[in-house]
């Protein structure tokens, strides 16, 4: 009986062994993962200089393993897919009949129009989250390119994009005496402007409501009206 235990034992034993096997075949060598991207596009409208507004688009790319068995998961060559699956996003926008075009990093949170150029500034979080900084961008034919903050039009720089309503109360009031305004990024970005420290520097800086006034003030700041037409 002891023998005839032992011998259905060592079958149910090879037998799992053939399965197991089976399923590390299909797993390892019966795999094929598509590589599938898809895009969605979203239409903003903003003010880029009082009374003004364009119309631009944001395109967002995504790019994903599609598994096309159950046991893909267990398999997916993650190294070789990584860069892959990083998603991108870009701007299209329609200026002076012709179409201008960003790819870049960080957020887009002002885009501004000064002397028939538009210009932009990004919230970089994404290339070193230890050293957040702003990156500035001009119009060089039909691209946005990226230029050096000594470079930006201090008149314009204010935030009119990636906004909530506090931020659209904040702005269209501009008042340096408003502890939220002093925390906001339009301070931030003019502090940089003015000395130079990117904004991963500015932390523990208090930006008083005397400096804010003479920003205001010595440059001439170009105050938008709705920022957001139709809010």
């Amino acid at each position: 009986m002891k023998i005839k235990y032992l011998v259905k034992k060592k079958i149910v034993l090879a037998c799992l062994l053939i399965v197991i096997m089976l399923l590390a075949g299909l797993v390892f060598f019966g795999i094929t993962n598509k590589l599938v991207k898809t895009e969605t596009t979203s239409t903003k409208t903003v003010e880029i200089a009082p009374g003004k507004y364009i119309e631009y688009q944001e395109h967002f790319l995504h790019w994903g393993l599609k598994h096309e068995s159950m046991f893909a998961v267990h398999a997916l060559p993650m190294q070789k897919a990584k860069f892959y699956q990083r998603d991108t996003k870009y701007l299209s926008i329609p200026w002076n009949g012709e179409e201008l075009f960003w790819i870049g990093v960080g957020i887009p949170v002002s885009l501004r129009s000064y002397k028939d150029n538009l210009y932009m500034i990004t919230f970089d979080r994404e290339s070193d989250f230890r050293k957040i900084r702003f990156r500035y961008y001009k119009q060089n034919h039909n691209v946005l390119s990226e230029i050096s903050y000594k470079d930006y039009p201090k008149s314009i720089a204010t935030q009119n994009l990636w906004l909530n309503k506090e931020d659209l109360k904040l702005l269209r009031e501009f008042d340096p005496d408003d502890f939220w305004f002093r925390e906001s990024l339009t301070a931030n970005i003019w502090y940089q402007l003015e000395t130079g420290k990117e904004f991963y520097q500015q932390k523990g800086i208090d930006i008083s409501a005397e400096f804010l006034k003479n920003y205001i003030e010595k440059n001439k700041i170009q105050k938008l009206e709705r920022l957001l037409k139709n809010k």
